[in-house]
């Protein structure tokens, strides 16, 4: 939180000082720019939690932080920021993390650019219907295979059936695509 906050005052800072420099200089942050440090934020946050987590209690503890804490991060950063921060997926865990039509056209186009190249970007800036969203790609890494991985564990498997009894978040390989942080500007 205070990271983000910091990190926001001291673009406005830099953007007024460039103002009083010359003032037909555009240096404010662009919606990329805000939606990458929002994110960065986001996970950071959300990643350090699940850790944490994994460290004091293993995988049982890290499902029950992400259950109660990934909705708490996402909606603070949207307080904090007057935007809707969400993590979206085609394989919902949460059913908070569905995604719309624009979305699932989103996640089609990361899919493919990972098909074609295992390291792109995963990045996108779109604008429609009066609103603009910041997506970035969210690509499983080892420690996430323990939960939405093809072989999980029959104690891991109970817990996520008790959190999330309609999930449908498993069965992924190292590498594929889990999902998107978004951010509705």
């Amino acid at each position: 939180m205070g990271k983000t906050i910091y990190t926001l005052t001291m673009l406005v800072a830099l953007h007024c000082s460039a103002l009083a420099a010359e003032p037909d200089d555009n240096t404010m942050p662009t919606q990329s720019e805000r939606g990458r440090l929002i994110v960065s934020h986001f996970h950071s946050t959300l990643s350090g939690k699940l850790k944490g987590a994994m460290k004091e209690g293993g995988p049982i503890s890290a499902i029950e932080v992400c259950n109660k804490e990934a909705q708490k991060i996402a909606q603070s950063l949207s307080e904090q920021n007057q935007v809707t921060v969400k993590r979206i997926t085609d394989r919902v865990r949460n059913p908070a993390d569905a995604p719309d039509a624009i979305d699932l056209n989103v996640l089609k186009e990361f899919s493919d650019q990972l098909t074609s190249n295992a390291n792109a970007p995963l990045e996108k800036l779109h604008n429609g219907n009066g609103v603009t969203r910041y997506y970035k790609g969210i690509v499983i890494q080892p420690p996430c295979l323990v939960c939405h991985g093809e072989n999980i564990a029959p104690s891991i498997e109970r817990t996520l059936n008790q959190y999330y009894p309609s999930d449908q978040a498993r069965g992924y390989k190292l590498g594929e695509l889990r999902g998107a942080f978004v951010v509705h500007f």
